[in-house]
């Protein structure tokens, strides 16, 4: 058994989870309510801290604590400075 011992990304997390679930990022963003190039933007990385209500959308679509995510904005930004 594999097991994951580095905390993902932001985006990976979004993605894995997104898999696990069988959407496509068509249907994340239908039943969000968001823009196409904001969820790829946040997904791959591009975008490191998303408007909260945004995320807040997206985590409630995936089944994700907002908390959780909220947390893993603050700490790709501290990877970065």
């Amino acid at each position: 058994m594999n097991i994951i011992t580095e905390k993902l990304s932001l985006g990976k997390t979004l993605e894995v989870q997104r898999v696990l679930k069988n959407m496509t990022v068509q249907q994340v963003i239908a039943q969000a309510g968001i823009a196409t190039s904001t969820y790829d933007n946040i997904e791959s990385g591009r975008t490191k801290s998303p408007n909260l209500l945004t995320l807040k959308k997206i985590a409630r679509v995936l089944d994700l604590d907002f908390i959780y995510l909220t947390n893993l904005i603050g700490e790709n930004t501290q990877k970065t400075e």
